[in-house]
């Protein structure tokens, strides 16, 4: 029961950190598309869009900021059919996650 324990939580720790790098990448990746297309939609009849752009890049690094916690809350979307990594997951923190092995 102990060995099927800690592969779920290796489990839960591997999809963590592949969900923590997949939305890294969305939002670093839309921020430079953000960065790029500043200019231009300055000068454009698409203001609107300029004006979505301000004001949604503070939120989008401070979901850099906290990637981390954003793939934790995704972790249990992730899990939801399988029964066991629930109960799992349950029993866990964001802090379990990121602790190093001796």
């Amino acid at each position: 029961m102990v060995e099927d324990q800690q592969d779920i939580v290796e489990k839960i720790k591997n999809t963590h950190e592949n969900i923590a790098l997949t939305v890294g990448t969305v939002l670093a990746m839309t921020l430079v598309l953000y960065f790029l297309t500043y200019s231009a939609l300055a000068n454009s009849t698409y203001t609107w869009l300029f004006w979505f752009e301000m004001l949604s890049s503070p939120v989008i690094v401070m979901g850099l900021f906290y990637v981390r916690n954003i793939a934790f809350s995704l972790l249990k979307i992730r899990f939801m059919g399988s029964e066991a990594c629930k109960q799992v997951l349950a029993q866990l923190q964001l802090s379990d996650l990121s602790e190093e092995k001796s």
